[in-house]
């Protein structure tokens, strides 16, 4: 659902920025176009190490939900961080007859003030106690690949999004080859 709707949303970026600059650059965009192509080409490289990183970070979350899962428990339960406050839960698993261990912050997104994060931080915390069993989602070609929450999370899917406004908003302000 949610990849459906970054596509239609980017489809629909794509078209009015590209059409929208189109535009602009006809009309509005007379000098300075060194100052111009140097922030296009700015733009358009950022924007593609950015979609980039974020195709890969959702590639990876949308490759773990197929992954195969295992029972386990959690051995610690706690909220770390300064700033960016965030649920640390060590867990243990067994596959196979060997024993892992894994650590996950529940891929809780890093954004709200101080106080948000560590209360959000400290409820999920407070979610996962030591002893508790859980499934945790494997890799079958790398064990010791795990996660306790297989699904989309915040961090890969912000740098996509970034990354597609930030490619559009490069491709907006190339300089239009002037016809004088």
């Amino acid at each position: 659902m949610l990849i459906s709707l970054i596509i239609i949303l980017a489809a629909l970026s794509a078209v009015v920025t590209l059409f929208g600059g189109w535009y602009w650059r006809r009309n509005h965009l007379k000098a300075a176009k060194g100052t111009v192509g140097i922030a296009a080409a700015f733009l358009l490289v950022v924007g593609l190490g950015l979609l980039t990183l974020g195709a890969r970070g959702l590639k990876q979350d949308l490759d773990a939900r197929h992954w195969a899962t295992t029972m386990g428990e959690i051995v610690n339960s706690e909220v770390i961080g300064v700033r960016a406050f965030h649920p640390e839960i060590t867990y243990h698993y067994r596959v196979s007859g060997r024993e892992y261990t894994g650590v996950s912050t529940l891929k809780m997104p890093g954004f709200g003030n101080r106080r948000s994060r560590l209360s959000t931080a400290e409820i999920l915390a407070g979610q996962y106690p030591p002893g508790r069993t859980v499934t945790v989602h494997y890799d079958a070609a790398d064990p010791s690949r795990s996660t306790l929450n297989a699904g989309l999370s915040y961090a890969p899917s912000l740098r996509f999004t970034l990354g597609l406004i930030l490619y559009l908003a490069g491709l907006f302000v190339i300089p239009a080859k002037s016809s004088h």
